[in-house]
Order: structure tokens, then C-alpha cells, then sequence
């Protein structure tokens, strides 16, 4: 050996002890933001009334303020990259809170727009990636269950808040209701509290990196994630030792330590992964300064926190998987699931030299890891492959479909006459039909890992526009609770299969590109609808706005048609 030990920051999810802890504040996350988000349709008609404008104006607010929750998906990602999801989700808390609370005071449609649609909006997608993500973050063979409990908690949210809120709304002034739900988005501080940081695991290794060459700033081509190796195939696992946790490693997952005074030998193809700090600070045109001015300095600049130790999540290849782990060794060989350590570096890619010597300047406010991340998800080259192109729109059509049922299934049935006591508890019984959905999700994908998705995801996009087209026709109670509630399920079931379909035809590594993409055209999808919906409604009726959508989920599974036809990298019996 060449005398040089090499450092190793893996996170290496728990499974079990806190990550339930993550779990249960990704539940209540869910709870409260599906539930506030489903229950704008009550106070619709009087927001209009009160702003004198129509309900295709209001309606716009609604899709304004769903849609900046997507479009906002690969930038909070790249910042939850740098400083980590607590941090993230505080911030969006008190953003949340800020935009629903000042929505009581305002008398204008312009600023209700602005303070619901941008202000709440922003802060909506502030929380959605740090609601979701760590719960992947913090599990690994346990993590279809885990997801399931969690994102089953958008059920609950669906069946307590627009009850709670419709009955606030007939006991006190409709406007208490921006009051109501500005607290509760306001929980997403102290939700945000518990949310820590997951440490990494120290590993000492004696195999030395290939090749060498010059540290430099990455090329635009080279930030993409797809260029960068893993941990696994820089470092044999039987090369590795657990050493221990260094509370003052602040580069992501690795360093050099020299041992006997050697130089450090350099990486080759631009990887720059294992580099110790003397060689950094010598190849940084940022000159030194002393700890105690760097320390005065990250106190009053954000951008120059330091991450917390070892922490890149969008570096995991798995961060927005669902499914199990034993459904990827399935598709590759290669992976190792018997030793959590194995399967963390399998998919864990390494910060560059460049990333880690940012971290020693005195200030970098747009650092690699933020770079990296947002040319990996916008990066929609992804749409060149025709298997993920035609779930894209199948992913479209479907999202601005199935966001009209929970606006308009009361409106339809005070047309036709049903009694107040059944309107109140439809948009309940879809959340009642979620949280199912999304909970035996989770379950399956846990016992029977190799599910065949594409085939679910077929038969449940064909049934639930069945069953919207048939409730244009069918007009009694008890089909109205039977949609809603088989509605739920179906959806619920849906969005928990969607990334098993993207890994079954493009893989692992081109995931987190996949779900930038799928965050956009989401946001586009939630942007159209709504307000497309209600320009039905107003020159024609309810019934138009269901066709519309049986419609629209119509095209989704017919764009799903082709990819029969298409080989998956992987097959199933």
C-alpha cells in the first residue's frame, strides 16, 4: 500500500428507531397540505363573491398556488442539497403561514393572487420536497412501508381539514378559515424542529483512486449527476472499515487524510473525489483568512452555512424511489442488499474536489451542490427516450384530469339535488379512499417487491375513467360515496407506483432527472386544469366539467398504450 488511508462519509439509513420519527413527520406533513390543499374548493364561490370577480379568476388562484408547489420541485431539491431539509422546511413553514395569513386582510384579486398564488405557493413547494424526500432518505429495505404510512397521511389530511374548515366556514366568518390554515401550516416549524439531520458513517479505506490529475472548477457537462462515479465503484467494500463520525468533517463524504506526510495522488476523468484540504486551498484563488473571521462570517451569511456533516441527499440515486431495494438487485446484479453499507454506496454519488473545496471559501452562493443537482433535474434530455416521453403525457393528462373530481363532485351533487349531510362527506371519502390506497401501496410493494407496475398503472387508469364517466349519468348516493371512495384508492395507488415505472424503463441513475422533468410538466398540468374545468362549467354545466375529465384521463391511457411494446431494462414474472 501506498501509506495513505482514505476518509468515507456514507449515510447508511437506520431503518428503524428515529426514521419512524421521520416517518410520522412526513404523515402529519401530508396531512397537512393535501388537506388544506383539497379544501380550497369551499370557500371558492365566496372568495369570488368577495373580490367581485368570477370563478374562473379564483379558480386560477387555486392552480397558481398548486402549480408553484411543482414548478418549485428541483430548485427546493438543490437547495435541500446544500442546507439540508430542516432548514428548508422551516422556511417554507413560516412562508406558508405568512402568504394564508395575509390573504384575510387582503380586499384586492391581484393581491390575493399574489400572497395565495406565489407567496403561499412558494412556500408550498418549500415543504413538499423536505415532506417527501427524507423519509427515503432514512430508510432503505423497510422503505415501502415506511413511504406508505407516510404519504397515507394526504388520506387523513383529505378527511379532517375540509370537514373541520366547512364547518368553521358556517359558525364564523368565511375569512377565519385563511386564519385556520395559516396555523396550521405554521406546525410545519416544529414539524421542521424534529426533522434532523441523518449522520454519516465514517469508513476508512486503503485502496488508492486511479489516475491523476489537476483540481479544477467542473465543466457545465460535467455537473450533471451522470458523470460522477458512485462510492461503490471507487471503493471494493472489502477494502472498507467503519471507523467513526468526525463532528468537524464539513466536505460531504470524503478526504484524504495523508498519515506519513505524502503527497496525495490526484483523480482522474474530473472525479476529484478523494482530496485532502491542503491541496484545495492551495488550487482556490479564495485566499485564506482565519477561522474566527470565517466563523463571524458564516454566522451572518446563510450562504455560507456549512451543510451539515456528510450531507448530500440528491447525490443518492434512490432519494424519490418507492418501491423495494430487492426490486433493484432484480434489475441489477450487481447491487448488494445483504449489508446496508453496501447498498448506501451502490447509490451514493461522490462530491468532486471542486464541491468539497467550496466548502473551505468564504462565501459560495450558488456552490456545486446546487449546481449539481438542478442540471440533474432540469435536465430534459430524459425525453429523448419515447418509453418515459409517452408516461410523461400519459403523467400530464392524468394529473389535470384527476385534480377536477375533489373541485367539482359537491358542486355536481347539490345539481342534483343531494341532500347537504352527503355533500359534506364526499371530498372526506376520497381521503378515506387515499389513505387506503396509498397505505396498501406500500404494503404490497414491501411483500411482493416485483409487482409488475406498468400493468397496475394500466388497470387503474382505465378504471378511474370508468368510473368518472360513469357518475355523469349515475345520480344516487350510494355511487357518489362508491366513486369517491374507489376514486381515492385509485389514486392514491397511482402515485405510489409512478417512479417503479420510471426505474423499470430508464433505470436507477437517470431517476432524480426523471422526477425534475415530471415536477414541471406536473406543474403545468395543476395550472391548466382548474381553470380550463371552470371555463367549462360557466358555458356549459358540472356535467361537462366530468366528461372533460374522463376525457383527459382518456389520452393518459392511451399514451401508456405504446409502452407495451417497448422493452423495460427489466422483466417480471
Amino acid at each position: 500500500m501506498n501509506g495513505q488511508d482514505y476518509e468515507l462519509y456514507i449515510t447508511v439509513p437506520p431503518d428503524g428507531g428515529y426514521s419512524w420519527v421521520i416517518a410520522s413527520i412526513s404523515f402529519l406533513g401530508f396531512l397537512i397540505t393535501d388537506g388544506i390543499g383539497n379544501s380550497f374548493f369551499l370557500y371558492r364561490k365566496r372568495l369570488a363573491d368577495y373580490l367581485e370577480v368570477n370563478e374562473t379568476d379564483t379558480a386560477a388562484i387555486g392552480a397558481t398556488y398548486t402549480s408553484m408547489c411543482m414548478f418549485l420541485g428541483p430548485i427546493v431539491s438543490a437547495l435541500c442539497n446544500q442546507w439540508g431539509f430542516r432548514i428548508i422546511m422551516i422556511s417554507g413553514g413560516l412562508i406558508l403561514s405568512l402568504g394564508y395569513g395575509l390573504c384575510y386582510f387582503s380586499t384586492s384579486y391581484t393581491l390575493t393572487l399574489f400572497l395565495f398564488g406565489i407567496v403561499a405557493g412558494t412556500g408550498g413547494g418549500f415543504v413538499n420536497v423536505p415532506n417527501a424526500a427524507p423519509v427515503g432518505y432514512w430508510f432503505d429495505k423497510r422503505r415501502p412501508i415506511a413511504l406508505g404510512f407516510a404519504s397515507s397521511g394526504g388520506g387523513i389530511g383529505m378527511l379532517l381539514i375540509p370537514y373541520t374548515t366547512e364547518r368553521l366556514i358556517e359558525n364564523r366568518p368565511w375569512l377565519y378559515a385563511f386564519i385556520y390554515h395559516a396555523t396550521l401550516f405554521a406546525l410545519y416549524i416544529l414539524l421542521g424542529i424534529l426533522l434532523i439531520p441523518l449522520k454519516p458513517v465514517k469508513m476508512i479505506s486503503d485502496q488508492p483512486t486511479p489516475g491523476t490529475s489537476k483540481a479544477r472548477a467542473p465543466t457545465k457537462k460535467k455537473i450533471h449527476n451522470k458523470y460522477h462515479q458512485t462510492a461503490s465503484q471507487l471503493f471494493p467494500p472489502e477494502s472498507l472499515k467503519v471507523d467513526t463520525i468526525d463532528p468537524w468533517m464539513q466536505a460531504s463524504m470524503s478526504r484524504v487524510l495523508l498519515r506519513q506526510g505524502k503527497p496525495v495522488p490526484q483523480t482522474s476523468q474530473g472525479y476529484g473525489n478523494i482530496v485532502r484540504t491542503a491541496t484545495l486551498r492551495q488550487s482556490s484563488s479564495t485566499s485564506l483568512i482565519s477561522k474566527q473571521s470565517m466563523r463571524h462570517v458564516r454566522n451572518i451569511c446563510g450562504c455560507c452555512k456549512r451543510p451539515p456533516v456528510g450531507h448530500r441527499p440528491l447525490y443518492k440515486s434512490d432519494l424519490f424511489y418507492q418501491g423495494s431495494i430487492y426490486r433493484l438487485q432484480h434489475q441489477d446484479q450487481t447491487i448488494y442488499t445483504d449489508r446496508a453499507i453496501d447498498y448506501a454506496m451502490f447509490v451514493t454519488k461522490l462530491p468532486t474536489r471542486y464541491d468539497i473545496a467550496e466548502e473551505e471559501r468564504l462565501c459560495v452562493c450558488y456552490p456545486e451542490s446546487v449546481k449539481r443537482t438542478l442540471y440533474t433535474m432540469f435536465d430534459f434530455s430524459v425525453m429523448k427516450e419515447y418509453s418515459f416521453l409517452l408516461f410523461l403525457l400519459s403523467n400530464f393528462f392524468f394529473t389535470m384530469g384527476s385534480c377536477l373530481p375533489t373541485l367539482y363532485i359537491c358542486q355536481k351533487a347539490a345539481k342534483n339535488n343531494l341532500p347537504n349531510s352527503v355533500r359534506t362527506w364526499l371530498v372526506p371519502t376520497i381521503g378515506i379512499g387515499v389513505f387506503f390506497g396509498r397505505f396498501t401501496a406500500g404494503v404490497l410493494l414491501q411483500l411482493f417487491p416485483l409487482l409488475h407496475a406498468f400493468h397496475i398503472c394500466l388497470s387503474v387508469n382505465i378504471a378511474v375513467t370508468l368510473l368518472t364517466f360513469a357518475i355523469i349519468f349515475i345520480n344516487i348516493t350510494f355511487y357518489y360515496f362508491f366513486y369517491t371512495t374507489t376514486y381515492g384508492i385509485f389514486f392514491g395507488i397511482f402515485t405510489s407506483i409512478r417512479s417503479l415505472i420510471i426505474v423499470d424503463y430508464l433505470g436507477l441513475d437517470r431517476l432524480t432527472s426523471a422526477t425534475g422533468v415530471l415536477f414541471f410538466f406536473s406543474g403545468c398540468a395543476l395550472l391548466i386544469g382548474p381553470p380550463a374545468a371552470e371555463n367549462i362549467k360557466y358555458h356549459f354545466a358540472e356535467d361537462y366539467v366530468f366528461y372533460f375529465a374522463g376525457t383527459l384521463m382518456s389520452i393518459a391511457f392511451l399514451c401508456l398504450l405504446p409502452m407495451m411494446l417497448i422493452k423495460r431494462n427489466v422483466s417480471y414474472v
